[in-house]
């Protein structure tokens, strides 16, 4: 599946879980943990559109907006600003990781991580100049 088919499927789900009727719950789950829930989906949606599409920011915030306020219209379901602000700030937290993973800044704990894996160096010539420290020096 590609990934603008990937953020299409995250966002129908995000757009399900806000609009249904009963959504469902997680039993035995903490107070606030829908709060979570809000932030996790939301991030993830902005992440996925992002990486499907360039400059989808504006939609992700549109989406954030648009679920929590569609709950006005739905049976048995309110708006609440505080899910909206946790909404808000799962875009900007989507936002944010992946601007990161267009710098390349994963690209050291991946490289670790894969050298581990494999049982390399662990610290591989993360963040050295090359120019003025050749490898091995």
């Amino acid at each position: 599946m590609g990934g603008r088919a990937v953020a299409l499927a995250v966002v129908a789900l995000a757009a399900w879980l806000s609009l249904t009727p009963k959504p469902p719950s997680l039993p035995g789950a903490p107070a606030g943990t829908d709060l979570l829930v809000h932030l996790v989906m939301h991030g993830g949606a902005a992440f996925c559109l992002l990486r499907g599409w360039a400059g989808a920011l504006p939609a992700a915030l549109a989406l954030a907006f648009a679920l929590e306020g569609g709950q006005a219209l739905v049976p048995g379901r309110h708006v609440f600003s505080g899910d909206l602000a946790m909404n808000l700030s799962g875009v900007a937290l989507g936002a944010i990781a992946s601007g990161m993973l267009d710098r390349g800044l994963f690209d050291g704990l991946l490289a670790r991580r894969r050298a581990q894996a494999v049982g390399g160096d662990e610290r591989p010539d993360m963040g050295r100049d090359h120019a003025l420290h050749p490898p091995g020096r």
